[in-house]
């Protein structure tokens, strides 16, 4: 079986993708810290720390067929950490992976890294994404190399999410039934994709390889844009919630993104459609809140 690594398996999205990519592959994972893995077992998976000493034991004793990494931090109050884990591990896998004939690096990017994007909030975070991306795609020269394929997400949702995502606090907020949750106008349209589709637009990609050219990319959402607004109230519906809405009570963060929508031609060609609506996907999550 071949072998496929993941890092930040114990994340979010890595945790999930592990889930689903085990079926087809044996999983190799990378973590900050191998005894903090709370949302894997760790008996299934073969880890190995962050630590160049790690990682090159890791590709001493492991034919990987390809990286999916998922690693990343949003913020820190250390710069040298954020650019540890959104420059320079990427950069250091992707240099290994070229030393050891990896078939395809595939990086995790966010719709957030781009032109359009000036949150200041995130300012730190788009900075290192685009020194790694840029750096990588450099590295890049010729034609035989490791594959570079950039999944560029977009308003990723799911279970088990950071409780400090903005759909993790609303929807925490609907099922505790909390009285009231103020919010901007919520005119703001969002391109929201189920987690469980993410995964499998990798899956996909991993399966059509030989297929792609050195450097691909590809807008990983649904291609279609719905309100915040809409997304809150469907939420609430779905959640049967007696929280009160208040549209307008918060304004609009500056320089808003009013709108955002992933471009998925590429994906579908290879096979990929994402199957979950906002209202299943919603409904997952508020089935895995009642499991104790």
């Amino acid at each position: 079986m071949k072998k496929v690594l993941i890092t930040g398996i114990d994340g979010f999205l890595g945790s999930r993708l592990a889930d689903i990519l085990s079926n087809s592959y044996r999983i190799i994972g990378i973590v900050r810290n191998k005894n903090i893995t709370s949302r894997i077992d760790k008996k299934t998976y073969i880890l190995y720390n962050s630590t160049p000493d790690d990682i090159a034991k890791l590709f001493n004793e492991n034919k990987i067929y390809a990286i999916c990494h998922t690693a990343t931090k949003y913020s820190s109050t250390s710069l040298y950490e954020l650019h540890q884990t959104n420059v320079m591990l990427p950069l250091f896998l992707y240099e290994m992976a070229l030393k050891n004939d990896v078939n395809a690096f595939l990086n995790t990017d966010s719709f957030f890294n781009s032109p359009d994007s000036k949150y200041s909030y995130l300012n730190d975070y788009t900075d290192t994404k685009n020194i790694c991306l840029r750096t990588l795609k450099k590295t890049l020269k010729n034609l035989d190399d490791t594959k570079l394929v950039n999944m560029k997400i977009f308003h990723l949702y799911g279970p088990n999410d950071s409780k400090t995502k903005f759909v993790t606090q609303i929807l925490s907020k609907l099922y505790n039934n909390d009285l009231e949750i103020h919010l901007t106008p919520g005119e703001q349209a969002r391109d929201f994709i189920f987690i469980d589709d993410v995964c499998a637009a990798f899956k996909i990609v991993l399966r059509n390889l030989s297929s792609l050219e050195s450097y691909s990319e590809f807008d990983v959402g649904t291609g279609k844009s719905v309100t915040i607004k809409d997304f809150v109230t469907k939420a609430k519906s779905i959640f049967e919630s007696d929280t009160k809405l208040a549209f307008g009570k918060i304004p609009y963060r500056d320089n808003e993104i009013m709108i955002s929508k992933a471009k998925i031609a590429n994906l579908q060609q290879l096979g990929w459609k994402p199957k979950n609506r906002i209202e299943a996907g919603l409904s997952k999550i508020k089935l895995s809140m009642q499991i104790p």
